[in-house]
């Protein structure tokens, strides 16, 4: 936790300030919702310890999962998150891309697995779900809402994260910390996705899927970390 907090201090300027929770149960309202590793909310970070989503993963993956959960408390802190109204925190995709974006970026700069390797896993796994469920995922567009985006089948962090390290590929990760203070000062969310981003939403869903056909899929799945 303490890298993570160090982590967001290098990248965006910022950290966590405000004390924050961080619990291990083995059962918790929060925990039930399809064997998840963890849930967060304003200051707390609960471990869902008997949960396949924190069980299966391996050490470094778990650092990871530290490093997305302790994200979604920095969005909380700085009112990306916990808006009165869910539809003003933005879609759901965006939300959850970063954070799965940013906890790899945090476990590549701890030298423990290359962002590199991390955007070829995301891709196979995706790759391959389509493969064996055809068509495969929904597009972005069908899971901007927080219900749409939790009842999707399938690996939606992986197309989510490569999605947001295609938006932040030119205007830098930082680019978050932008759309973060966009949503925080009441800006509605497309408006400042394109603010922080460079382009529309509609823009970006239509090129999306030939960015990501293009992209290669590597023979192994080599993140089971």
């Amino acid at each position: 936790m303490q890298f993570g907090a160090a982590f967001f201090l290098s990248t965006f300027g910022r950290t966590i300030t405000k004390p924050t929770t961080v619990s291990g149960v083995l059962s918790a309202p929060g925990c039930s919702q399809g064997g998840a590793a963890a849930f967060t909310g304003a200051g707390a970070v609960t471990f869902c310890v008997g949960n396949p989503g924190w069980q299966q993963p391996g050490p470094i993956s778990r650092q990871k999962i530290a490093i997305h959960e302790l994200f979604h408390v920095w969005q909380f802190e700085y009112k990306w998150l916990g808006n009165a109204n869910p539809t003003a925190n933005g879609a759901t995709w965006i939300i959850e891309g970063s954070a799965e974006l940013v906890g790899y970026l945090g476990i590549d700069a701890k030298g423990l697995l290359p962002i590199a390797t991390t955007r070829g896993c995301v891709v196979k796994e995706v790759t391959d779900f389509a493969k064996q469920q055809p068509p495969g995922l929904p597009a972005l567009s069908q899971v901007e809402s927080a219900q749409q985006f939790q009842t999707t089948v399938g690996p939606i962090y992986s197309l989510s994260l490569t999605a947001m390290d295609q938006l932040t590929s030119n205007s830098g990760i930082a680019s978050l910390k932008v759309y973060t203070d966009q949503i925080a000062g009441g800006v509605e969310w497309h408006t400042a996705f394109q603010t922080a981003f460079g382009t529309s939403t509609s823009a970006f869903y239509n090129q999306f899927p030939t960015y990501y056909n293009g992209l290669p899929i590597p023979a192994q799945y080599l993140c089971r970390v």
